[in-house]
């Protein structure tokens, strides 16, 4: 039986978390989740994630200071920021984190699978290319 990819959906709205979640799980990923930045890090440390979704404005720590020290520990790990408080500032700065995507709240299911899909085979591409 094949492995089912890994999603992390870090948000500290709960509705959030459980929507998404099950969203991916019908979609056939398997979701953990976690409800806040620090929270998100230690299931990066401890589960074999394959990419993290992650809100940009929690309580603690936030999602683009969350994003820094993933990628830290996991250097190519994918990160996909959303925020209902989405400004361009806010899209450089992860960007320059190493986020790739970025997904302004609200938005459609299908554009989040879609940009899970894309960032999923851009990870499997630079593994295969190592």
């Amino acid at each position: 039986m094949a492995r089912k990819t890994k999603i992390l959906v870090v948000d500290d709205a709960e509705n959030i978390r459980r929507a998404f979640s099950g969203m991916l799980e019908l979609s056939g990923y398997e979701a953990f989740q976690a409800e806040t930045g620090e929270e998100a890090i230690e299931t990066i440390e401890r589960e074999d994630i394959s990419l993290t979704l992650m809100d940009v404005v929690m309580p603690g720590m936030g999602g683009l200071e969350a994003a820094k020290r993933i990628r830290a520990i996991r250097k190519d790990h994918p990160v996909i920021l959303m925020s209902g408080y989405a400004d361009d500032r806010i899209e450089t700065s992860g960007m320059e984190a190493g986020v790739r995507a970025f997904l302004r709240k609200p938005f459609d299911g299908s554009i989040l699978l879609k940009t899970i899909r894309g960032e999923i085979r851009s990870a499997e591409a630079v593994e295969a290319a190592r």
